[in-house]
This record gives structure tokens, C-alpha cells and sequence, in this order.
């Protein structure tokens, strides 16, 4: 797979991009070194130039450090997201500033995203919905999840691509990235 030279993508981080670039929620897969957080940083780069609202995350303090963001919990302004829907949607609403932000983020990004169970995930889609009075996936919120299902698994319970929820809105829109582009010799 040969890089475009007008933008510094392969082919594949280029189907990725243009999926973003279509308002489309999206999955990004595949090994170590084949270019996810290259994606996400030229995602990041492409809301800041074009001042859209985002919030980048991961699902530990690791991951999130290492791509410039916060833990989708610190995020959420729910901290471990262990209460019933209804009352986390009461304390965002009643928190002005996490409130706005729930509102006003145009485009999520989840680092990580093998460590997010099905369970958290669906809730928090349905937090979406309720905290932005939106039927739509994740409440309308363009979501960008990342990562690789073959190295971090949830702590407990199932996988989120298990979920009805996932395969309605992700399965058409999961790009799997398969050329290593950390190092130039293969072995």
C-alpha cells in the first residue's frame, strides 16, 4: 500500500479519513504499527483547522496520555460510569460545564476501544441519547473508536462489536489497517 503524497495517508488510512470526512461513525482497526494514531492525530489536526468540537480519549490513563487526551471517564464527567443511566444523565446535567461539553462535541474519539465491554458501551450510547435528546447513535455524536481487538480485552464481559448496537451503526464503517508502517524491514 503506497502512502498519497498530497496527505500523508496509505490507502487504507485514506478510506478511514474519508469515512470521517463523510460525518460517519467509524471503527479503526488493526496490529501495532499499522498507523491508527497517526489517524487519530490527523483527525484531531482536521477538527482543530476546521474548529469542530471533539473530545479525544482512551479508556486507560496510558492510552489516553499517549494521544494528548483524558480517559473517556474523566470525559463523561462520570468517573467509573457505575450508576443507572438516569442518574448519570442527572449528574451531567447538573454540571454545567460537562453538560455543554456532552452537548456541544461534535466528534469522539475512543482510544482503546478493545477494553470498552459491551455493557459500558452500550450505556453510555444510550447516555448520549438522553443527555442530547437524540434517538441517533450515540446521541449524534460522530464516534471514532480505535484499536486492537487481538491485544486488550475488556476486564469483564463481552466484547462491544457483540453488540446489536455496534453492528448496526459500525459493521459497514470498520477499516482494518493491516500494513506495519512503524519500521521499514519486516523482520
Amino acid at each position: 500500500v503506497e502512502k498519497n503524497a498530497t496527505n500523508g495517508l496509505n490507502a487504507e488510512q485514506t478510506v478511514a479519513f474519508d469515512l470521517f470526512l463523510e460525518g460517519q461513525s467509524l471503527c479503526l482497526t488493526g496490529a501495532a504499527g499499522t498507523g491508527k494514531s497517526h489517524i487519530i492525530r490527523y483527525i484531531t489536526r482536521h477538527c482543530q483547522e476546521q474548529v469542530i468540537p471533539y473530545g479525544l480519549t482512551g479508556m486507560t490513563g496510558v492510552a489516553a496520555c499517549l494521544i494528548g487526551g483524558q480517559t473517556i471517564h474523566k470525559w463523561t464527567g462520570l468517573g467509573l460510569i457505575d450508576k443507572p443511566v438516569d442518574r448519570c444523565v442527572r449528574t451531567i446535567l447538573e454540571n454545567t460545564k460537562v453538560k455543554e461539553r456532552w452537548q456541544t462535541t461534535r466528534v469522539l474519539i475512543i482510544d482503546e476501544v478493545s477494553m470498552l465491554n459491551q455493557e459500558l458501551f452500550e450505556k453510555l450510547n444510550r447516555i448520549a441519547q438522553k443527555v442530547r435528546q437524540s434517538t441517533d447513535f450515540f446521541g449524534g455524536i460522530q464516534m471514532v473508536f480505535c484499536g486492537d481487538f487481538c491485544q486488550l480485552a475488556p476486564i469483564k464481559g463481552a466484547f462491544c462489536f457483540e453488540s446489536a448496537q455496534w453492528h448496526e451503526a459500525l459493521s459497514e464503517r470498520t477499516v482494518y489497517l493491516r500494513e506495519v508502517q512503524r519500521q521499514d524491514n519486516p523482520e
